[in-house]
């Protein structure tokens, strides 16, 4: 995949395929990763459309895209039997909209030990019981089978992202309500899982959760980096995952894994002259 640099829709939150490839183009950004956004009733036809018009956009899926009807939280791991089958009919209808538009690659979180509603996204989680950690990832793992195998018949690669824990979620749970922050947890589920699965790195999750559980950041990422196959690049204050920009100060620049499936530029800024300038700083640094 040449031109390996994206940028996240993540920071369009209210505009359709149509809106975000407009106005990208517009500054020859054409490399897109679509994650969430509004419901649209024919969006495989409409991104169909857009890259017969546009031959130059290049795209990748990723977790929430297409956003469904109606809003829930993906769970792989639930123990919701409902939250666990549309999880599951979600992710594998992204798998098979990756084929249809030619896209090799399907990137989606990794499970929760609880099933937060919508609206507590990226905020303090309403306290719940939490599921037992090893079950927990027994189900992540049998689900996970269950979607690798079907993605492999639609020759599409599955990356799993690591999860964030703040202060703030770990203080109200007494405990990390959530699989893959830790990078111990990281290199056990990737040595132990019998399928060919590759880490979608977060650095600004590995960050925040780096301060919350106490662990080295550049070394974790170090011991990490067998099993990276994409990037999502973004900058923090070590306390909230807050998709600020990247600089040249950033932890990760000059640390980066090179010749990988893709790095997403995961900057949440409505100026696209400053997005433009964070792909270009990435290029630089991965070439």
């Amino acid at each position: 995949m040449q031109n390996k640099v994206f940028l996240s829709t993540g920071g369009f939150k209210t505009f359709n395929t149509k809106k975000i490839i407009n106005i990208c183009k517009k500054k020859d950004i054409f490399n897109l990763e679509f994650s969430g956004g509004p419901y649209e009733k024919n969006v495989l036809k409409n991104l169909i459309n857009l890259k017969k018009k546009n031959p130059r956009i290049k795209l990748l899926l990723h977790n929430y895209f297409p956003p469904p009807k109606k809003p829930f939280v993906l769970n792989l791991a639930s123990f919701d039997k409902k939250i666990e089958k549309d999880t599951i009919k979600h992710y594998l209808r992204s798998i098979k909209m990756c084929n249809k538009l030619d896209i090799p690659i399907y990137s989606f979180h990794a499970g929760f030990r609880i099933d937060p509603k919508p609206k507590e996204l990226g905020k303090k989680f309403v306290k719940k019981n939490l599921q037992n950690r090893n079950q927990t990832l027994e189900k992540f793992i049998k689900n996970l089978k269950k979607i690798y195998l079907y993605a492999k018949k639609y020759n599409v690669k599955i990356l799993i992202e690591n999860n964030v824990i703040t202060k703030k979620n770990l203080k109200n749970f007494k405990d990390d309500p959530f699989l893959l922050s830790h990078p111990k947890e990281i290199l056990k589920f990737f040595n132990m899982f019998p399928y060919n699965v590759g880490l979608l790195l977060d650095v600004a999750h590995l960050k925040v959760s780096s301060k919350t559980l106490n662990f080295n950041l550049k070394k974790s990422h170090e011991s990490l980096k067998k099993h990276i196959l994409a990037y999502h690049l973004s900058d923090n204050d070590f306390v909230v995952d807050s998709n600020q920009s990247i600089n040249k100060k950033s932890w990760f620049l000059k640390k980066l894994k090179k010749n990988l499936e893709y790095y997403t530029i995961e900057v949440y800024k409505n100026d696209l002259n400053i997005l433009k300038q964070q792909i270009k700083l990435v290029e630089n640094h991965i070439k």
